[in-house]
């Protein structure tokens, strides 16, 4: 059967090879995915097979059912001998497979400098992209591929064009926390703060991935730390948001606003800190100045979002959040940092909601005490008419209504808690 003459060029039979090219079969027959001989051959760096299929009249530039030629099988796996001699042969060199990569782009991808090379050598358009954008630059940076980097760059590569999400080689870099591809782009002049799709720069893609070093590296390099991206977040807000806690100072040291809300929910770095359980940034943001009596756009405090962060926390992350952060230890410390910090333990949201209310009513024994030792109003309403008793009631957290009603809270209203 002619497929015979795929699969032995596949195992690299060259006699049987030679034995159905000389029954007459056809050089260019495909298996069931469009592969001819010639195409196995390159791909595996059988020369002596392909040297022969090519003299046999194999078409160099016969497809498969991805678009691939030989040429490209042999970029993909950096056969750069396989490839010159198909380029010797007559294969096209700008050839597209159905994700629109070219030889080139193969090369790049997999890190091939020598191929790279040949392919710039025999007239490859350098700054050619696939379909989603990315250039031979982007491949070669978002995979770490540093000498091919160098490679075309020195022959011209735009830094700074954009591929997929309109990210640049730089921000892609960034995004996989590639330190000596960062640096590399950097030195050759790559823009710090283009903006992706989302508004993204690459110092906020780095911090987002928690990619400290390069973070560091970025604002060193003077980045904009103020830049607000399409979330709304700012790179210290991201930061006080991951707990990277070093770089909060680091931000805040090269001019960070400390006080930048988001535009979509009002909260600032020390809000997103005090929602996600990051005590430590927290205590870095409050000894810098960090305002305690901001708002976000719900009317929360950052004290009702210490009262109540835990399940905040539970609800975002499921089961998988570190439970350390969800402890009573852990919350009491960051609702006694706001309290040193003269957080107002009264303020309420515009429903009337207090930090007390919140605690009593999540059952934190620890917050609630702290809350009244700091005068929180035990006998204070929201809109609802909901009291911080009654709150505990409804979920019978029976040792917060003690304490609520040893600071004289009435039981009214809550008839039947807690009774055996």
């Amino acid at each position: 059967m002619d497929e015979h003459l795929v699969d032995a060029a596949e195992m690299g039979d060259l006699r049987r090879v030679k034995a159905s090219l000389n029954a007459k079969i056809c050089p260019d027959t495909s298996d069931r995915f469009g592969r001819t001989a010639l195409m196995v051959a390159s791909g595996a760096g059988y020369m002596q097979l392909v040297m022969l299929l090519l003299e046999a009249g194999a078409d160099v530039n016969a497809r498969d059912e991805d678009g691939d030629t030989a040429l490209s099988l042999a970029c993909l796996r950096g056969l750069t001998n396989v490839a010159q001699v198909l380029i010797a042969n007559g294969a096209e060199t700008e050839v597209r497979d159905r994700h629109g990569f070219t030889p080139l782009l193969r090369a790049s991808m997999s890190g091939h400098r020598n191929l790279v090379d040949l392919l710039l050598n025999e007239g490859s358009i350098l700054n050619v992209s696939d379909k989603n954008g990315r250039t031979a630059l982007i491949w070669a940076a978002l995979r770490d591929h540093a000498e091919v980097v160098e490679a075309l760059l020195k022959r011209g590569a735009k830094i700074n064009q954009r591929g997929l999400r309109d990210c640049t080689a730089l921000m892609e870099a960034a995004t996989r926390g590639l330190i000596n591809t960062v640096e590399r782009l950097l030195r050759a002049g790559a823009k710090l703060d283009v903006r992706d799709s989302d508004g993204l720069t690459a110092l906020s893609l780095g911090i987002r991935k928690r990619h400290l070093a390069v973070a560091k590296i970025l604002v060193e390099h003077r980045a904009d730390v103020n830049t607000m991206d399409y979330f709304g977040r700012t790179p210290l807000i991201w930061a006080s948001s991951h707990g990277m806690t070093e770089l909060v100072e680091i931000l805040l040291d090269a001019g960070a606003e400390i006080e930048a809300t988001g535009t979509k929910d009002g909260c600032t770095a020390l809000m997103e800190a005090i929602r996600k359980g990051r005590v430590e940034s927290a205590k870095v943001l409050l000894k810098r100045g960090a305002d305690v009596t901001r708002r976000n756009k719900d009317g929360f405090t950052v004290l009702v979002l210490a009262s109540f962060v835990g399940p905040t926390i539970l609800a975002m992350h499921g089961r998988s959040t570190d439970l350390s952060i969800l402890s009573s230890e852990g919350q009491a410390e960051m609702v006694r940092l706001l309290l040193d910090a003269r957080a107002d333990p009264n303020a309420a949201t515009d429903d009337g909601f207090t930090p007390l209310m919140a605690a009593s009513g999540e059952g934190y024994l620890e917050i609630v005490r702290l809350l009244l030792q700091s005068g929180a109003d035990v006998t204070a309403k929201n809109k609802r008419g909901s009291t911080p008793l009654s709150l505990a009631c409804q979920e019978n957290h029976c040792e917060v209504i003690d304490l609520l009603n040893s600071y004289g809270s009435s039981r009214t209203g809550c008839i039947g808690c807690c009774r055996d």
